[in-house]
């Protein structure tokens, strides 16, 4: 049985509801606080280590925006624009020794203020005591198959064993779904916390096989399945034509995205703003380039123009990607 995100059913039980799609249009339901960037792994086509990536990243380290300050944006977010979850994503690994303890006051702020969290990792640095913390806070956690991790197949969900590195992520992540299984407080029928997004196209031409097999594992065990096509690609139009409509075919409910509703996603094209760790302000948690400005230097006029232009642009189901948004 294919179960929807849970974040994904909020987005869309948002938009299906009286006026709902305004609602998306005008309030920032998912506010996006990537931290730094750490990460030990070596992936190919990684975007937080090409072109001035490495410039952004050490800009970000130097102006980073202290503790007390993103919780109180935070309150903000949940008491002034409506801000239903805090996703943390885009650069690294949130749970790197070196940031994990950040991503927990986060989370813990969060919940606090009555909001909700998504996280992305590959599984690394999932300690027991994280695995239970992300459990009892409710967070929807999404597990990226590309890079460090590509191992994972169906086989994995049958107990196969691993050797060095692989056995470690493997051994986190069925600790992370075991401590969903036996969850205080497990989502409402038919929604999951747990997801896996699978990239097509970094290491070649899908085994469609394997893929297939993998999906199914994984909606048996309740967790959402996307696929998804590289950010950036070097690839002719028509090869990523091609893996746009496999990514699609292979996706849970056929949908592009884990936050999709009203035709883009909800955190980098929707109703969503990224504030980077020194403040700057972006669409989308994956861009590090061509900020809109400092949220702790923009007045209220600025600020609330901004905002506009946000969530007034409506033309993209992916910002990263160009991909045009579908009517709705």
């Amino acid at each position: 049985m294919q179960k929807q995100l849970e974040i994904m059913h909020a987005m869309q039980n948002i938009a299906s509801t009286h006026n709902g799609k305004m609602s998306l249009r005008r309030k920032f339901r998912i506010l996006n606080l990537p931290g730094t960037f750490h990460c030990e792994e070596q992936c190919r086509k990684c975007i937080n280590r090409e072109g001035s990536a490495a410039n952004a990243h050490f800009r970000e380290l130097n102006g980073k925006l202290p503790m007390k300050a993103t919780k109180q944006l935070i309150s903000l977010f949940a008491r002034r624009f409506g801000t239903k979850f805090v996703a943390i994503s885009g650069r690294g690994d949130p749970f790197h020794p070196r940031v994990a303890q950040e991503t927990m006051q986060k989370i813990a702020h969060a919940t606090s203020e009555g909001v909700r969290s998504y996280v992305f990792t590959q599984g690394n640095n999932l300690s027991p005591q994280i695995c239970r913390f992300l459990s009892n806070h409710g967070v929807n956690v999404m597990i990226g198959l590309a890079g460090n991790n590509t191992f994972i197949d169906e086989k994995f969900f049958k107990g196969a064993a691993y050797g060095g590195r692989s056995a470690e992520i493997a051994t986190s992540l069925r600790t992370l779904f075991l401590a969903y299984t036996y969850c205080s407080n497990p989502p409402a029928y038919g929604l999951t916390r747990l997801g896996m997004n699978y990239v097509l196209g970094i290491n070649g031409e899908p085994d469609l096989d394997k893929l297939a097999a993998l999906k199914d594992a994984a909606n048996g065990n309740g967790i959402y399945f996307v696929c998804n096509t590289p950010l950036h690609s070097e690839e002719g139009r028509k090869h990523k034509r091609k893996m746009a409509a496999l990514a699609l075919a292979y996706s849970d409910f056929n949908l592009p995205h884990s936050t999709y509703a009203d035709g883009r996603c909800q955190m980098g094209a929707g109703s969503s703003i990224t504030i980077a760790p020194n403040e700057d302000v972006y669409r989308c948690p994956h861009m590090m380039e061509g900020s809109m400005g400092n949220i702790m230097l923009l007045k209220e006029e600025p600020l609330t123009a901004l905002f506009s232009r946000c969530l007034g642009d409506r033309r993209h189901a992916c910002v990263i990607r160009k991909t045009t948004a579908r009517k709705v």
